[in-house]
């Protein structure tokens, strides 16, 4: 049993969760939410580091000549999702985002900047310690920088859509994004979102997602003797946390592909603690995800004006269901995806041709055909109907 010490301390990581969840305010659910869908996307990865790095270690006591230590946050990086070791642009599913959204050109470039920094002394500090007593201390020290990265992207597509910012304020705010964000992909989810209706957002955020996070640096330290206690409890909460994910389907918080291998890492947590008994953890990834599985996962509020489908041509039949929003003299259909985790999720906007009469916030399911107007492709519905909204709200890529 954890003293009543440990209990005490960590009583407040819930309190904390348990305040943001219940608030009643969208930001602060959504950035929970991400948090937690961080959290679950980057159990696995933790998991494959914290074993492949005690297999590197092992090759390189036997063969000491073969110097690996400066190589792992590269080999990391590539198997990564973006949110694991300091260098989070070496991910090869943000590559992948990268190149889709803005060319092969800035994925290269993203790239070459990425290889140079892992192998700068900078690139080796980050997360690696977290591995060394606790897995699950790794992913704790995500939680409060996914918290302030969701709500700074939050703040930035509310400003975007609220007023017309100048190209420096928004190369700036894109910036401070990328850099709160601890998910590389996530963030580069937004500068996908962000790349029509403002551009110089999506710059900053490609400048700086994935190259410098706030988690790198020495602020928060989620070991020490301020937190020691049994890694046992925490690990146990994390499992059962996990396992009521997958029972709700992904609970929005996570891509339902990803639940079988999140169930496997916090399995796999849960006996390392049980075998190795580790005396430092924090109960702030577990509790997190379990507040925010109690106040549910809300769908993200975005007043864009843009359609979003890069394959859509005029003439294409369509059939979405979706959320009506209005923005100016402006009627859109929103339905928001999820690529990996709730902190990339992401609007699908559909411009509509005409007001088709029902309130904002309403969920209708529409059938047209996309045509071509001076602001672009808007669609041209030939039946739309009222429906009853989703048990999943999100769509997955």
């Amino acid at each position: 049993m954890p003293s009543l010490a440990v209990v005490r301390r960590n009583a407040s990581t819930l309190f904390i969760a348990a305040v943001l969840g219940c608030s009643g305010t969208a930001v602060a659910q959504a950035a929970l939410a991400s948090a937690a869908g961080l959290v679950l996307e980057a159990a696995p990865f933790v998991v494959a580091a914290t074993l492949g790095k005690q297999i590197l270690q092992r090759i390189e006591r036997k063969s000491p000549s073969v110097p690996l230590s400066r190589w792992t946050t590269v080999f990391f990086g590539l198997a990564g999702c973006g949110c694991l070791g300091a260098v989070g642009a070496l991910s090869l599913s943000s590559l992948a985002l990268t190149s889709y959204a803005f060319g092969p050109a800035v994925a290269a470039i993203r790239l070459t900047g990425a290889l140079v920094l892992a192998l700068l002394p900078l690139g080796q500090r980050g997360d690696d310690d977290a591995h060394e007593s606790a897995p699950l201390d790794a992913l704790a020290a995500l939680v409060p920088y996914a918290l302030c990265g969701s709500v700074a992207a939050q703040a930035l597509l509310a400003l975007q859509s609220a007023s017309h910012l100048s190209r420096i304020t928004a190369f700036v705010a894109g910036a401070v994004v990328g850099l709160l964000s601890p998910c590389a992909l996530g963030a580069l989810a937004v500068a996908a979102s962000l790349r029509a209706a403002a551009p110089s957002a999506a710059l900053g955020i490609l400048a700086t997602a994935g190259f410098i996070a706030m988690r790198a640096l020495p602020l928060i330290r989620v070991g020490g003797s301020a937190l020691r206690g049994s890694t046992l409890w925490a690990a146990a909460l994390f499992l059962v946390a996990v396992v009521l994910v997958a029972v709700r389907g992904g609970a929005g918080l996570v891509h339902p592909r990803l639940i079988a291998p999140s169930i496997v890492a916090a399995s796999y947590l849960f006996v390392h603690a049980l075998v190795r008994q580790c005396r430092s953890v924090s109960f702030f990834a577990p509790c997190a995800i379990a507040v925010a599985l109690i106040v549910g996962s809300p769908v993200p509020r975005y007043d864009g004006d843009a359609t979003a489908l890069d394959a859509a041509f005029a003439g294409q039949t369509v059939h979405f269901t979706g959320v009506v929003r209005r923005r100016q003299s402006l009627c859109l259909l929103i339905r928001f995806t999820i690529t990996c985790c709730r902190a990339d999720a992401t609007p699908l906007s559909l411009r509509l041709d005409h007001d088709v009469g029902f309130p904002d916030g309403a969920w209708v399911s529409a059938d047209g055909v996309f045509a071509e107007s001076p602001s672009g492709l808007v669609l041209r519905t030939t039946r739309i109907r009222a429906v009853a909204a989703p048990a999943d709200p999100f769509l997955y890529r």
